[in-house]
């Protein structure tokens, strides 16, 4: 499946192929149908069970996607995580700057 025949089943209404069919492609409807199938990220969330799909996820292909994805989402996961803590440092420098000045403006007076 490339881009074309993707915008052609989108904007033309077409159908999908017995061929395609086969290859796990499908319109979910679950997903407001979304077309899913093989190396799509929604492939690996999509309920429908389509039968051509779920052989595709347990082929060698469909595993190294998992994995390829499972590790995309670990590295996510990572970077949010440090950003926050970023956040929250940061957060607790400026409070304490904050505190700071509001303790030496009170020993001044």
């Amino acid at each position: 499946m490339n881009n074309k025949r993707q915008d052609e089943l989108f904007y033309n209404n077409s159908l999908l192929t017995e061929e395609e069919s086969n290859q796990g492609w499908h319109f979910c409807k679950e997903f407001e149908n979304l077309l899913v199938g093989p190396n799509m990220t929604a492939a690996f969330f999509c309920p429908c069970n389509h039968a051509p799909l779920e052989a595709w996820k347990d082929s060698e292909e469909g595993q190294k996607a998992e994995e390829v994805l499972a590790t995309q989402t670990m590295m996510l996961n990572t970077t949010i995580r440090m950003d926050q803590e970023d956040d929250l440092f940061n957060f607790d420098k400026e409070e304490a700057d904050f505190n700071n000045t509001k303790f030496k403006q009170s020993d001044g007076e």
